[in-house]
């Protein structure tokens, strides 16, 4: 195995992207690291921060810098409004539906080439899912997704929200809640193999992944500028994550702001199957999936983050500029594991507690990990072949608060 590791190197800026109209801009004490995030988060991650200058080792050697010009270029707060972008698609026939009609119908039964506007309001879905077929456009005809949410009924009733099965779909604008199995769910061999767009959504509460995409090689999807995540108390059970990709190829995850992932310690796959899971990353793309890009995302809270491979297989794509936060102990933050030809930089990774994983790499090859900010340095896990490690810049946390025991049967 080859591997290198340079001298430490300054830090670059920490960027931490929140919701829309939800942010205020602080500064990290004594380090000038500037923080956009949301009010109810703030005292959480100045406390993180806190913790970390005052738990560092002594002051490391730093050498010359990466080269940081691209580090934070992407943010949620940049994304233009879907239908003023560069993505928006439009439509031959463009259909109007309202919460007070059967709007059920009318989205299932819209031919092919049709924009569906909902009006403003909540939209309670009563059945196993809402089917979206062939070059469907649904978006919020405000284009704010805090005006119209579309509901399951809740955990207890088997539910997949929104079911795609068709090409070049494009989901934007709405609220997605209370959803016991999925928020979105892709499936390729039902056609959903191409194309796939979801773009400036807020998906919360979900029983377990909020957006997947079966196996089946769906090609060249998007998750964009979209807020994912779990309300206080809402995670039940350990089968959890936030976008799980199964065999895609060529997906885009940006500018996305995720949250609390991270289950409720039974093992449970909701109220099932108990004592066999723990939390899943929050980003996952695994089962033979390639060429997955993950850029410019801030991660807060969740037990893990960022996974290629994770025990099947990855090959190729991008993990850059991402943020990722834990304020209490958790697992990895970036995960490769069974992962081939990885490019890992510019992202900032701090972790509380002792975990060592803030970039973890087992049983993989070909992989690039530069210029990171770390509260820990890479963890070797074995099994790899042709590893580069340069310009990675770390100060290691001591939380002797935190026992080594809370990791022992992670």
């Amino acid at each position: 195995m080859h591997t290198h590791e340079s001298k430490l190197l300054r830090v670059p800026a920490l960027r931490l992207k929140a919701p829309v109209n939800h942010s205020v801009f602080r500064k990290c004490p004594g380090t000038g690291f500037p923080l956009s995030v949301k009010r109810t988060e703030l005292p959480l991650i100045l406390a993180s921060c806190c913790l970390f200058l005052m738990s560092c080792t002594a002051e490391p050697d730093f050498g010359e810098p990466p080269d940081l010009s691209r580090f934070g270029e992407t943010s949620i707060g940049q994304c233009p409004q879907y239908n003023q972008s560069d993505l928006y698609r439009s439509r031959s026939n463009t259909v109007i539906v309202s919460p007070d009609m059967d709007w059920i119908s009318a989205i299932e039964n819209a031919s092919a080439d049709t924009e569906i506007l909902l009006e403003n309001g909540n939209y309670l879905l009563d059945q196993y899912a809402l089917q979206l077929k062939d070059q469907l456009t649904l978006r919020s005809l405000s284009s704010n997704p805090a005006s119209v949410n579309i509901q399951g009924m809740g955990y207890g009733i088997g539910s997949e929200g929104l079911m795609v099965s068709g090409n070049q779909v494009t989901i934007a604008d709405v609220s997605i809640t209370d959803f016991r199995d999925h928020g979105i769910v892709a499936n390729p061999h039902a056609g959903a193999q191409q194309g796939l767009q979801l773009y400036n959504l807020n998906i919360a509460d979900i029983g377990t992944q909020h957006i997947k995409v079966n196996p089946g090689g769906a090609r060249d999807g998007l998750i964009a500028c979209s807020t994912i995540g779990y309300s206080d108390g809402a995670a039940v059970g350990d089968y959890n994550g936030a976008i799980d990709l199964h065999g895609t190829v060529n997906y885009l995850i940006r500018d996305n702001y995720i949250y609390n992932i991270t289950g409720d310690g039974s093992g449970c796959l909701i109220d099932q199957d108990c004592g066999q899971y723990i939390s899943a990353p929050a980003i996952l793309a695994w089962n033979g999936a390639s060429g997955t890009d993950v850029i410019g995302n801030t991660i807060v809270d969740s037990f893990r983050n960022i996974a290629f491979g994770l025990g099947s297989s990855h090959n190729g794509g991008r993990i850059l500029h991402n943020s990722i936060v834990q304020s209490s102990p958790g697992d990895a933050g970036i995960e490769l594991y069974n992962a081939r030809n990885a490019v890992v930089e510019y992202n900032t990774v701090l972790l509380a507690g002792r975990y060592p994983g803030t970039i973890e790499f087992r049983h993989s090859d070909n992989l690039s990990i530069t210029n990171n900010w770390l509260s820990q340095r890479p963890w070797d896990r074995g099994g790899n072949v042709n590893v580069q490690l340069a310009g990675n810049a770390f100060r290691v946390i001591d939380s002797p608060r935190l026992p080594q025991s809370d990791y022992a049967n992670r």
